[in-house]
C-alpha cells in the first residue's frame, strides 16, 4: 500500500471521482433499472412490429394491400436510455463534483434520477409514436391467457370479464401467480410462472348478461390468437345453440356448469365444438339431472333432513327421486338437439364453408356472402361478415380485422342469420 508525504496510507476510494475504478462498483438500483426497461422497451417494440408482420400477411391472403399497415418500428430504446442516463450524471454531477462512490451509488435513487426517467417517458420522442394509442373499446388479452392456454389451463370465464381484464391491463403483473412443474418427454422438468386462477372471481356468481359479456370476449380471445375458422364457428354455434334453449333462463345454473366442464375439455385437448352430436346433448341433459338434484337436496336440508310425508297413507310420497318421467327427459334431449344454419344458403343442415346450394332458401334472393379463405366475405366488395354477428351477439366494434356487422341472408345490419325471417 503506498505511503503519503506524512508516512499515512492511502485510502484509494477517499479520492475525487477520476480515481475510482466503475468497474469496482457494483451496479446501482438505477442502472438495474434502466437495464429492465430497455429490456421492456425492446420486447414491446418487437411485439408490435410481429402483429403487424401478421397483420401484412393476413391482408396479402385476402388479397389486399399490405402497405395499408404501418411501417415497423425501429429499436430506440439504447438511444432513450442513454440520454437518460446523460441526464442523470449531468444533474449529479452538478450539485457536487466531488463525491465518494458511496455517495455516486446513493444518488441515482433520488428525485433528480426519477425526473430524468419520468422526462424520457413523456417525451415527445416517446409519446408521438403512440399517437393512436387510446382506444376506449381496447380490453386486449395478456400474455398470461396465451400462457395459460400453452399449458393447457382452461381459463375461467370470469377472467374474461371486461373489469378483469382492464385489472390485468393495470395491474402491472401484481396479480397472485403460482408455479407449476412440467415433465417432458424426455424425464426433465421445467418450472413454468402462471396466473393463480384459483384467485379469479368465481364462475358461479355470473349473471346471465355477465355470462354473455365474458363469453364474446372469449370468442374474441380466440379470434386474436389465430383459431381455425372451423373450431371458431364451432365455438360460436355452441354458445348460439344454448342461448337459444326456450327454457335457458330457468336452466342457466345448469348451462353454466355444462359450459365449465365443456371448456375445461377442450382447453386441455382442443375439438370442433359440434352441437349436433349427441355428446353435446347428453352433457347438457347431465347438467340438468345434477342441478335438480342439487335442487332436491337443498330443499330436503331445509326441511331438517325430513321429506314430507303424504297424507291418509302414512309413507313418503316420492319413496324414489324423480324430478320428472322419462318423457319429459326424451323430449328435453330432442328438444336441445343442433342442426346448423348455413350462413350462404340459409338452409339447415351444412356450413357455409360445405354448401353446395345453387341457389339461397328463399326464391328470388341471390347469394349475398360466400366462404373463401377460412373467412365469410361479403361477394360484393370482399368485406368480411362477422360470423359471430349472424350466430348470437357480437358487442366487438366492426373494424378491417373484425368484419362487418349484417345478416348474411339478407343485408339487415339489425339482426344476424339465425333470427332473419325474410330467408
Amino acid at each position: 500500500m503506498s505511503q503519503s508525504a506524512t508516512g499515512a496510507p492511502v485510502n484509494p476510494g477517499s479520492g475525487p471521482i477520476g480515481a475510482i475504478n466503475p468497474k469496482s462498483l457494483p451496479k446501482s438500483s438505477e442502472d438495474i433499472a434502466l437495464d429492465k426497461l430497455r429490456a421492456k422497451m425492446s420486447k414491446e417494440v418487437a411485439m408490435r412490429n410481429m402483429k403487424r408482420a401478421d397483420r401484412r400477411k393476413e391482408l396479402t391472403a385476402q388479397g389486399k394491400d399490405p402497405k395499408d399497415v404501418s411501417d415497423d418500428e425501429k429499436d430506440e430504446s439504447d438511444v432513450l436510455i442513454h440520454t437518460v442516463h446523460k441526464a442523470v450524471e449531468a444533474k449529479v454531477a452538478s450539485v457536487s463534483p466531488v463525491k465518494t462512490a458511496a455517495t455516486i451509488a446513493s444518488s441515482t435513487t433520488t428525485a433528480t434520477s426519477m425526473d430524468a426517467t419520468l422526462s424520457m417517458f413523456f417525451s415527445d420522442a416517446m409519446t408521438e409514436k403512440n399517437k393512436m394509442a387510446y382506444n376506449p373499446n381496447d380490453i386486449a388479452f395478456h400474455e398470461d391467457y396465451k400462457a395459460l392456454l400453452v399449458h393447457k389451463i382452461s381459463i375461467p370465464l370470469s377472467m374474461f370479464h371486461p373489469s378483469y381484464l382492464h385489472v390485468l391491463q393495470y395491474s402491472n403483473d401484481s396479480l397472485p401467480r403460482i408455479k407449476i412443474t412440467q415433465t417432458g418427454s424426455d424425464g426433465t422438468s421445467k418450472n413454468f410462472s402462471v396466473l393463480d386462477i384459483s384467485k379469479a372471481p368465481a364462475e358461479a356468481d355470473l349473471n346471465r348478461a355477465d355470462f354473455l359479456v365474458c363469453y364474446n370476449n372469449l370468442l374474441e380471445f380466440f379470434t386474436d390468437i389465430g383459431c381455425g375458422p372451423r373450431t371458431l364457428q364451432g365455438l360460436n354455434e355452441h354458445l348460439h345453440t344454448m342461448l337459444t334453449d326456450p327454457n335457458f333462463a330457468m336452466w342457466f345454473e345448469a348451462y353454466k356448469s355444462f359450459d365449465r366442464d365443456f371448456r375445461a375439455k377442450f382447453f386441455k385437448d382442443p375439438f370442433i365444438p359440434d352441437p349436433s352430436a349427441k355428446s353435446w346433448s347428453d352433457g347438457v341433459q347431465a347438467a340438468k339431472d345434477n342441478y335438480l338434484l342439487r335442487q332436491r337436496e337443498t330443499q330436503v336440508a331445509g326441511n331438517g333432513g325430513q321429506d314430507r310425508r303424504g297424507k291418509g297413507n302414512g309413507g313418503y310420497t316420492n319413496k324414489r327421486f324423480s324430478p320428472y318421467d322419462m318423457t319429459q327427459r326424451d323430449n328435453a334431449s330432442r328438444s336441445s338437439s343442433f342442426r346448423p344454419l348455413c350462413l350462404r344458403c340459409g338452409l339447415i343442415g351444412h356450413h357455409a364453408d360445405s354448401c353446395m346450394a345453387a341457389t339461397p332458401s328463399k326464391s328470388g334472393r341471390s347469394f349475398l356472402v360466400e366462404w373463401r379463405d377460412n373467412s365469410l366475405l361479403q361477394i360484393s366488395d370482399h368485406k368480411l361478415v362477422c360470423v359471430r354477428f349472424n350466430l348470437t351477439v357480437c358487442r366487438i366494434e366492426p373494424s378491417i380485422n373484425h368484419g362487418i356487422h349484417m345478416c348474411s341472408l339478407c343485408a339487415d345490419t339489425h339482426h344476424g342469420a339465425t333470427k332473419c325471417t325474410r330467408n
